[in-house]
C-alpha cells in the first residue's frame, strides 16, 4: 500500500482500520475514514493529514493526538510519552480539546490505564 510518505515497509495492525506502518522516509498511523468515527475526534481530524480517504497521524508528533484518544489499542510502551508530546508539539488540539470539553476526560483516562494518581483540578486543566 502507498502512503503519503511512500510504500510501506513494515505494519503493525492496532484495529480495524487501524495501522501503525513505517516506510523508508517516515511513517505513522494511519486512520481509514470509514472507522475514523469510532476512534477520532474533531479535534484529532483536524490535526491530521487526510489523504485519498485516510487520515494521516505522523510517527514524529501526531502520533499522540491519536494515542491520546485511543489509549488501549497503541502499544503500552507508548503511554509514557503521549502528554510531553501533546504539550510539545500538539498545543492547538490540547486548546480545541479543552475548549470542546474533552481534554480532562481523556487525560483522566490515560492517568487510569497508566495506574497515575487521578489528577485534581490544576494547571493540567486550565
Amino acid at each position: 500500500m502507498e502512503t503519503i510518505w511512500g510504500e510501506i515497509q513494515t505494519s503493525h495492525h492496532l484495529a480495524d482500520g487501524v495501522v501503525d506502518v513505517c516506510t523508508a522516509s517516515h511513517g505513522g498511523i494511519i486512520v481509514d475514514k470509514y472507522v475514523a468515527k469510532n476512534f477520532l475526534s474533531t479535534e484529532a481530524k483536524q490535526v491530521a493529514t487526510y489523504e485519498n480517504g485516510h487520515y494521516y497521524f505522523e510517527e514524529d508528533c501526531d502520533w499522540a493526538v491519536f494515542a491520546f484518544e485511543n489509549p488501549t489499542i497503541v502499544p503500552q510502551n507508548w503511554l509514557q510519552y503521549i502528554e510531553d508530546c501533546l504539550n510539545r508539539w500538539n498545543q492547538g488540539y490540547i486548546d480545541d480539546a479543552k475548549r470542546n470539553g474533552n481534554y480532562e476526560k481523556r487525560l483522566l483516562k490515560l492517568h487510569e490505564i497508566m495506574g497515575l494518581p487521578t489528577p485534581v483540578q490544576t494547571a493540567l486543566f486550565n
